[in-house]
């Protein structure tokens, strides 16, 4: 297998990632979600230097160019799923740091 293989199974691998991201984001399933981005980004971080010295040929640019829009459409579609999730975490925080305050200041039990 040349490098050039090498890389389009790389980027192959990493749009599996993603597919199986977007999967988990759809089931809400958030640890799994982060444990499938870490294996993202070493995927990523794995083909940086490759990537940026090896020359393709324009089949195989196509196919990297193909890959890539597969891996940013699932990428866009997960965003929309966590953008909501991280947005109502953010809020709960704030409401407890709130509930806290508010302690510390009036000396309340308020569960927190």
């Amino acid at each position: 297998m040349n490098n050039a293989t090498t890389l389009l199974n790389c980027y192959e691998r990493i749009a599996g990632l993603t597919e199986r991201m977007l999967v988990v984001a759809r089931d809400g399933d958030w640890e799994a979600l982060v444990d499938l981005e870490a294996q993202y980004r070493a995927q990523v971080d794995a083909i940086k230097q490759l990537d940026a010295e090896l020359p393709l040929d324009e089949a195989q640019r196509a196919r990297k160019h193909a890959i890539i829009r597969r891996i940013l459409a699932d990428d866009a579609a997960i965003r929309d799923l966590v953008v909501p999730r991280l947005a109502h975490l953010d809020a709960m925080i704030i409401s407890t740091r709130r509930q806290r305050a508010l302690h510390e200041v009036y000396g309340l039990n308020l569960g927190v």
